[in-house]
């Protein structure tokens, strides 16, 4: 953060019951941000707290890291923007009891500490949250904390809506935060795209919360998926949306991609399958053979894709047969199970030949 942005913070010492989680924090799961026991649980399995509280418990906590925070609007407290992993370890170290899960290591490490709900926490409070918005960017997109794909989605939103003026164009505001994290606006419009159909899923319950958070866990898969011509036009997604508005998509459909990159029904394995997956959506008949339950593999079959998959393992063939024939000459005495695998290679090479020949196109 530069020297004018510290300028406009005020360092204070604030009793801990008074600092709350931000709503608002992008690396939580959306339903995680509650406040209280839900971000707790979700820190004592995810953030590793309990080596923070052990440091905290032996050294105290420093005013050289202050938290960065904002009032509240009613006035009753501060919100913590930036440190939200420090501030529930503090919570934790003041009250044990709130730990759900590892709750004896949890009273083992707050027994050896001096902090309660009084003790006076260091924090650097702006006047607003889109002050503290730019320095999170750096820290956590381009800096030495980087966020995941839909951590920084849900910054880009917040970045987005603290810019957005009714004479402020979207697209000039999206070249803006895609500079500021050392992008591009295509990438972010796609980024936000991505976000917007995920919270369409999250706002109409397709599926419950575990589902939700495969989704979570597969954000930059599905992100590549929406990129695909035809997975974007078989859900309705316009190439010109820009992460505003996606209630023009169509449920149903997105629901089938939803499953298909990160469901129960998860047929995406890495992210190269997308390519055959747009090519079997674009097929009618490789289509309905897939929704048939049929594998992806087996239905690609139905498009032309499967001419590209042929002429590969073609070639590979081709390429190992030649070293074996580069082998062979030096070898005697080969037992009845070589002389029967070699038949067999000559089979289908005749097979093969056969079907090539009698279904060669003419030009």
């Amino acid at each position: 953060m530069t020297q004018a942005q510290h300028h406009s913070a005020e360092l204070r010492h604030i009793p801990l019951h008074q600092l709350s989680f931000d709503p608002e924090n992008p690396r939580l799961p959306v339903r995680k941000r509650d406040e209280g026991e839900e971000v707790l649980e979700w820190m004592l399995r995810n953030g590793n707290i309990l080596e923070l509280m052990l440091s905290i418990a032996v050294s105290g906590y420093s005013d050289a890291e202050p938290l960065l925070a904002t009032p509240k609007r009613d006035g009753a407290g501060y919100i913590v923007v930036e440190g939200n992993r420090r501030l529930a370890a503090l919570k934790l170290l003041a009250n044990p009891a709130l730990a759900r899960l590892r709750k004896k290591s949890v009273m083992e490490i707050a027994s050896t500490a001096d902090i309660s709900d009084s003790t006076p926490i260091p924090a650097l409070v702006y006047p607003k949250r889109a002050d503290i918005l730019d320095y999170l960017g750096y820290r956590h997109i381009t800096g030495i904390k980087p966020w995941g794909s839909r951590q920084k989605a849900e910054y880009l939103k917040q970045l987005l809506q603290s810019r957005t003026t009714d004479d402020a164009p979207v697209q000039k505001i999206l070249e803006q935060v895609a500079e500021m994290i050392g992008s591009k606006a295509y990438y972010a419009r796609k980024l936000l795209t991505t976000l917007a159909v995920v919270e369409l899923a999250e706002e109409n319950a397709f599926w419950g919360s575990e589902f939700l958070d495969r989704i979570d866990a597969n954000f930059s898969v599905l992100h590549t998926a929406l990129s695909y011509e035809n997975i974007r036009a078989y859900i309705g997604l316009d190439e010109s949306a820009d992460g505003k508005d996606v209630s023009g998509i169509q449920h149903e459909k997105t629901k089938d991609v939803l499953q298909w990159v990160c469901g129960n029904q998860k047929i995406i394995k890495e992210s190269r399958e997308l390519k055959r997956l747009n090519a079997v959506i674009g097929n009618d008949v490789a289509l309905k053979k897939l929704k048939g339950g049929l594998s992806l593999e087996i239905a690609a079959e139905y498009t032309g894709e499967s001419l590209e998959d042929f002429r590969t393992f073609l070639n590979i063939a081709l390429t190992k047969l030649t070293e074996a024939d580069r082998l062979v000459s030096h070898i005697s005495d080969f037992p009845d199970t070589d002389e029967s695998s070699a038949k067999d290679v000559a089979r289908l090479a005749k097979k093969i030949y056969d079907y090539v020949r009698e279904n060669h196109a003419e030009f």
